[in-house]
């Protein structure tokens, strides 16, 4: 106990050290709740492809581009649209909320191209064009990591931007956002704890769980970052369009 709190009143102490106490067991427990997800999802041992993705024909559309192309544009779903029906631009973005949400729990991550579109990280976008036309068949699931044929684990730079773009989305439990990133706590852990020290992410507890929320500082360095991606995303996109 600090010097301070040894001469604090006993109310302050006991009320401090049971805020102390009930932040742990929070904390214990969305852990626990998040291993045992983890657990059942290799009991079930699911298969990383199509199969498992579970996708509608108009979401499989979609990802068929994203594995074939560098950057997928609204104009070029519209345009490429089956059925001769075109979707509007606000069916396109649930859509994509869609499939980031089936992808997401397989460690396929889809960035948003401020202005432009969608795309895969190279990787990715391979692994993702060998899925959707059969050549990969059944991969056991489990975080990204470093095998052939699937995406590489992310560094703590990519899980770090990951983080951001989720929670520019809306606030979210530790459960939840560990689960939509698809990682383990010994890699989300020590970037949460930094973001939250840089002043890009608060977090509070509301009804015994700890939410997260990205800051006005978070959403400006999002900004610089999806800022520094349109030079890249305009090469890589000439690139792909010549193959």
């Amino acid at each position: 106990m600090s010097a301070a709190l040894a001469h604090a009143p006993r109310g302050f102490v006991q009320r401090s050290e049971y805020d102390r106490l009930q932040r742990e067991l929070d904390e214990a427990r969305e852990r626990l709740a998040y291993f045992e997800s983890e657990r059942r999802f290799e009991e079930d041992a699911a298969a990383t492809g199509p199969a498992a993705w579970k996708l509608r024909p108009g979401l499989a559309h979609i990802v068929r581009h994203l594995g074939s192309r560098a950057l997928v544009t609204r104009a070029l779903l519209i345009d490429n649209w089956p059925g001769g029906r075109e979707p509007s631009q606000q069916s396109l973005d649930v859509y994509m909320s869609e499939i980031r949400d089936r992808l997401g729990p397989f460690g396929i991550r889809i960035e948003t191209v401020q202005a432009m579109g969608w795309k895969l990280d190279p990787d990715t976008r391979a692994f993702v064009r060998r899925a959707m036309t059969g050549e990969v068949e059944s991969v056991s699931f489990g975080p990204p990591v470093d095998r052939p044929g699937l995406p590489r684990r992310r560094s703590d730079a990519a899980l770090a931007r990951d983080m951001l773009e989720r929670l520019d989305q809306r606030a979210l439990m530790t459960s939840d956002l560990r689960r939509a990133l698809a990682t383990s706590e010994k890699f989300f852990a020590p970037v949460r704890d930094r973001l939250e020290a840089e002043g890009l992410i608060e977090i509070r507890r509301s009804r015994r769980c700890l939410f997260h929320t990205i800051t006005e500082a978070g959403r400006a360095r999002l900004a610089n970052l999806r800022e520094q991606d349109a030079p890249a995303a305009d090469t890589e996109a000439r690139n792909g369009s010549s193959h």
